[in-house]
């Protein structure tokens, strides 16, 4: 068997037994989301978090971020580096959000 004649089998074989795939094709999810928590207990939560962020706050330690934050209406203490934020504010940017988009990887 000459050489050339071997290399063309193996150059055969590596291309015969390659994995077949399917066209690429954005995955969708055909299942309902699953329902952990009622609509009561997600207000509960919601205005628990509010709470928090309004009375205990958040710690940032970026000065850039405390200025940010600042001029868009959160209450800053430089002294602790900590920022609280009114529940109108949060609501306000909230409402700004999109309702949904896609997450690229």
């Amino acid at each position: 068997m000459s050489r050339e004649r071997k290399r063309k089998g193996r150059a055969q074989s590596r291309t015969n037994n390659g994995i077949q795939q399917q066209p690429w094709k954005q995955p969708r999810n055909p299942y309902s989301p699953f329902e952990i928590a009622s609509a009561d207990q997600i207000e509960e939560i919601h205005q628990a978090s509010l709470r928090i962020l309004r009375e205990l706050g958040i710690a940032f330690l970026d000065d850039e971020a405390l200025d940010i934050l600042k001029e868009h209406g959160a209450e800053v203490d430089r002294s602790s580096q900590m920022v609280k934020f009114s529940p109108e504010l949060i609501e306000e940017y909230i409402a700004k959000a999109p309702s949904q988009f896609t997450l690229h990887a």
